[in-house]
C-alpha cells in the first residue's frame, strides 16, 4: 500500500516544486516601479520627443496610482517641473492630465494662460483641465480666432475668481476626506 503512494506522493512534490520556481521566476520578472523622480530625469533628458512623451505618460500614470491629491501627492512637484522644463507640448499636455487626475488647484492660473497658448492640442487641454477642476467652461473654443478664445479667457478668469472663494474650500475638504482613505 506504501509503495502505491509513493508515485502519488513524488508527483505532489514535484508539482509544489515547480510552483515555487515558476512563482520566484515571476517575482524577478515583476518590472520595478520607477519613481517619480526617476521618470521625471527621463522625461527631461530622454533623446527624442516621443520617448520624452512616453515617460512623462509614464510619470502622470505613477501620479494618478499613488495615494493622496493635489500638492499632498509625491508625484506632483515632478509633475510640475517637467511641466516647466519642457518645451514639448506632448509632455506638457501629459503632464496637465496628471493635474487633472490629482485635482491639482495650484495649476489653476497657469492653465488660466495657457489657454491663449498657439498650440491647439495645448490650449485645448489646459480647457479640458480646467472644465474638470471647476466643473464648467462656458464657450470656449480653442479654435476660435484669438480675440474670441481672450473674451472666453477673460470670463473664465472671473468664474475662478468667484468658485476659488466660494467652493475651493469646500473641493478641499472633499479633497482631504478623499486623502483621509489611504
Amino acid at each position: 500500500m506504501a509503495n502505491k503512494r509513493l508515485p502519488l506522493l513524488v508527483g505532489l512534490l514535484v508539482v509544489l516544486l515547480a510552483a515555487a520556481l515558476v512563482w520566484r521566476w515571476q517575482r524577478g520578472q515583476t518590472p520595478k516601479m520607477e519613481s517619480p523622480a526617476e521618470l521625471a530625469r527621463q522625461a527631461l533628458n530622454a533623446d527624442s520627443p516621443e520617448k520624452q512623451r512616453q515617460v512623462a505618460v509614464k510619470l502622470q500614470m505613477r501620479a494618478a496610482s499613488l495615494p493622496y491629491t493635489g500638492t499632498r501627492n509625491e508625484a506632483q512637484p515632478y509633475l510640475k517641473s517637467v511641466f516647466e522644463e519642457s518645451k514639448n507640448p506632448e509632455v506638457r499636455i501629459a503632464c496637465m492630465h496628471g493635474f487633472a487626475t490629482l485635482w491639482d488647484y495650484e495649476c489653476v492660473p497657469t492653465m488660466l494662460d495657457l489657454m491663449d497658448d498657439p498650440s491647439l492640442p495645448v490650449s485645448s487641454m489646459a480647457a479640458n483641465t480646467l472644465l474638470k477642476l471647476m466643473g464648467v467652461l462656458p464657450s470656449f473654443n480653442p479654435n476660435a480666432p484669438p480675440e474670441k478664445r481672450k473674451a472666453a479667457t477673460v470670463r473664465i478668469r472671473e468664474m475662478w475668481k468667484i468658485f476659488s472663494a466660494s467652493k475651493l474650500k469646500v473641493w478641499q475638504k472633499r479633497l482631504a476626506e478623499k486623502d483621509a482613505k489611504f
